[in-house]
């Protein structure tokens, strides 16, 4: 049976081959100022584990993706497609639940095991997106994340 599946040989991976993931770590951030936060001298300061997920994952819903040439093209979101369209409701749900599953797997696929509880709301040529991700630090609630051309 090895020999089909060369690569699954329990025996070829040692232990100090498996490597650990880094703590997720960023700049603490303000999303309803879009400024940093910062401590009482005035210097801004990393936050690590949940809050640091929570504001990578606003980061990658803020960047649309194919648009902006600092990000490679595997970041970012494909959600703005489905705004100022005459697709249905049930169509925007199911795309804007794919597609938020997708740019997530995409960028922090390796932090986030799971997504649950996803909400999709349009209104007005505003998307808004909710869901629970369960990370590897533990739960993390994302409400009502704006989506919208900039």
């Amino acid at each position: 049976m090895a020999s089909f599946y060369p690569f699954t040989d329990p025996q070829k991976v040692r232990p100090e081959d498996v490597k650990e993931m880094p703590i997720a770590e960023e700049y603490d951030y303000d999303m309803s100022s879009a400024r940093f936060r910062r401590d009482g001298s005035g210097h801004v300061y990393k936050v690590y584990g949940n809050p640091a997920i929570k504001i990578k994952l606003w980061k990658l819903f803020m960047s649309e993706r194919y648009r902006w040439v600092v990000f490679p093209w595997s970041y970012g979101h494909e959600l703005e497609t489905l705004i100022g369209k005459a697709y249905t409701q049930g169509y925007i749900n199911s795309e804007a639940e794919r597609y938020t599953r997708e740019a997530i797997e995409r960028a922090l696929g390796d932090y986030i095991e799971g997504l649950s509880d996803i909400k999709i709301d349009f209104d007005d040529g505003l998307l808004t997106i909710s869901f629970v991700a369960k990370t590897i630090y533990g739960t993390l609630e994302v409400p009502g994340m704006p989506i919208g051309r900039w």
